[in-house]
């Protein structure tokens, strides 16, 4: 429980380091304005699903004195801290990919051809794409399993007359 707090602060910090650094170079305003303020369902997913769901609310169900002691509530902060997760993975890799980048500055593009760079486009992903993210999450949720069936992780018994005095809180 104190780990996964300590982990979704330590989240917190660098990812309000990286936008704190980015708002200060000049060139990085337009994206940083586009993530955190104008970009529709890029923002709401940065603040509602990274923000509040990946990182208030699981910390207010691991330290509030309500919340504190329940299985469920450090189960629930546990999986609203993935989901917060990528909702922050897909603020940063799509949100960056639709951005509109201006290629040439201070030139007159007379062609685009098929594409307009001043359109932000939408992005929808496949059954494929969504498989993958799926099989990732289960391949990597799998292989915690069996690590903590085979190395000696878990404790082999809860009695208090079991735990070594040095461990005690």
């Amino acid at each position: 429980k104190k780990l996964l707090g300590v982990f979704i602060v330590g989240v917190f910090y660098f990812v309000l380091v990286y936008h704190l650094t980015h708002l200060y170079f000049t060139g990085r305003h337009g994206v940083e304005y586009f993530v955190l303020a104008g970009g529709g369902i890029y923002t709401v997913l940065f603040w509602a699903g990274y923000m509040f769901l990946g990182t208030i609310l699981p910390l207010l169900l691991l330290y509030h004195d309500r919340f504190t002691n329940s299985r469920i509530s450090i189960a629930a902060a546990a999986l609203l801290t993935i989901i917060g997760g990528i909702s922050l993975l897909y603020v940063i890799i799509i949100g960056g990919q639709v951005y509109p980048v201006e290629i040439f500055p201070g030139k007159e593009i007379i062609n685009y051809g098929a594409i307009h760079s001043s359109t932000m486009y939408s992005y929808t992903p496949s059954i494929w794409e969504i498989m993958l993210g799926v099989s990732g999450i289960a391949i990597a949720a799998f292989l915690t399993v069996v690590a903590v069936r085979i190395l000696p992780f878990m404790p082999r018994s809860l009695a208090d007359t079991d735990i070594d005095e040095t461990f005690k809180d």
